[in-house]
């Protein structure tokens, strides 16, 4: 889900700043700061899948997405909420990927880790990100930008309650 929430950001994020009125200088230094700190997380945040639940991270990346979509849609005229929802990319982006790619490790014996990965590139990227380019598509046409951004949030957060829900039925399943 968060592929496929993040397609519309990753198709149409420049031409929605430009339909908001910004130059296309200000939109490749916005998009490059986001850029910036989704590689400092790359770096520094590996640790972090070592200390915090992989659950709860995951629940923090839909969480924030579900925020920063409607953000971007509705309020992208405003420089500081567009850096503050650059900010966040590291977050969705990023740390959903660190967390991600830690599971595929969890999930997958070491003699089929490249393979685990390969499938989660596959389907979380290949066809989550397809599908949501293609819906972000037809959502743009039909509704518009800001609408197809919270079509990007509604989906994080769907990714949050199949979550939080499949979280729930497994704690019940231990017990």
């Amino acid at each position: 889900m968060s592929y496929l929430a993040h397609a519309p950001f990753n198709t149409f994020f420049a031409l929605h700043l430009s339909n908001a009125g910004y130059e296309s200088s200000s939109i490749g230094l916005l998009i490059a700061f986001g850029v910036i700190l989704e590689i400092v997380l790359f770096i520094y945040g590996g640790n972090v899948v070592k200390t915090i639940s992989l659950t709860h991270l995951f629940a923090l990346c839909f969480s924030v997405g579900t925020v920063r979509w409607v953000l971007v849609g509705w309020y992208a005229q405003s420089l500081w909420i567009v850096i503050f929802t650059q900010l966040l990319h590291c977050v969705t982006f990023a740390l959903f990927h660190i967390a991600a790619i830690e599971q595929v490790r969890r999930l997958f014996p070491e003699v089929y880790l490249s393979q685990g990965q390969a499938c989660y590139g596959g389907l979380a990227v290949g066809l989550g990100g397809g599908l949501g380019a293609v819906l972000a598509g037809y959502a743009w046409d039909a509704y518009g930008d800001a609408w197809t951004f919270t079509g990007a949030s509604i989906a994080s957060a769907l990714g949050l309650m199949v979550l939080l829900l499949s979280w729930k039925k497994m704690s019940e399943v231990a017990q």
